[in-house]
C-alpha cells in the first residue's frame, strides 16, 4: 500500500490526521461501550438507559454552547 504524498511529506497534516483518527475511534468505542456496560454490568432498564444516554450527551451540549459564545466574544476581528 502506497502512502499518499500529503501524509508522507507534511508532518503537521499527518499529526492532525492521526489525532482525528484516534479521536473518532474513541468516540465510537464510547458510543457502543457505555450502553453495553449499562445493560450487561449494571442491568439497567429502559428508563435508566435513557438517563445514561442523556448524561453522556449533556457535557458536549453544555460545553459547546459556552465555548461557542466565548469564541464569538474573544475571536479576532474579521477583515472586510
Amino acid at each position: 500500500m502506497r502512502i499518499p504524498p500529503l501524509l508522507r511529506e507534511n508532518v503537521g497534516f499527518r499529526r492532525l490526521w492521526c489525532s482525528e483518527t484516534v479521536s473518532i475511534a474513541g468516540d465510537h468505542i464510547g458510543l457502543v461501550a457505555l450502553p453495553l456496560v449499562g445493560v450487561l454490568a449494571l442491568h439497567a432498564g429502559p428508563a435508566q438507559m435513557g438517563f445514561l444516554t442523556a448524561a453522556a450527551r449533556a457535557p458536549s451540549l453544555v460545553l459547546s454552547l459556552h465555548a461557542g459564545a466565548w469564541v464569538d466574544r474573544t475571536g479576532r476581528a474579521r477583515e472586510r
